[in-house]
């Protein structure tokens, strides 16, 4: 009953399509703030001296690197992204193939270069 009045109440609107990924980070980002509320609550992180860390963060947050090398001097610029999604890229190609999610994962990954109006 509570996840039914947690849901209705706050955020997610009654008689709009939502869909599974906007119900997966609603819902994460609502455990996320009852955990950080509980801390705070009971003190955990000042106990300790330390950060706290949710589960949430634990099981679903993650990191992405992202190299950015100039193909004339070779300088590189590095940059650090927190996600929660896994991201996907679909090559253009013929879509009869069969693709899995590590095929598209790795699609995504692969080295870009930046030309013109993709700068």
């Amino acid at each position: 009953m509570e996840l039914y009045w947690m849901v209705g109440n706050d955020g997610m609107k009654r008689n709009m399509a939502h869909d599974s990924s906007e119900f997966l980070g609603f819902l994460l980002n609502k455990l996320q703030d009852q955990e950080n509320a509980f801390n705070f609550f009971c003190n955990f992180s000042e106990e300790k001296g330390e950060a706290f860390t949710t589960l949430v963060q634990t099981f679903f947050n993650s990191k992405m690197l992202t190299v950015s090398r100039c193909l004339v001097c070779g300088t590189e610029s590095d940059r650090v992204d927190l996600f929660r999604e896994l991201q996907l890229s679909f090559p253009n190609t013929n879509y009869s193939e069969n693709q899995t999610v590590q095929s598209l994962r790795d699609y995504f990954f692969e080295p870009e270069k930046l030309t013109e109006d993709n700068q």
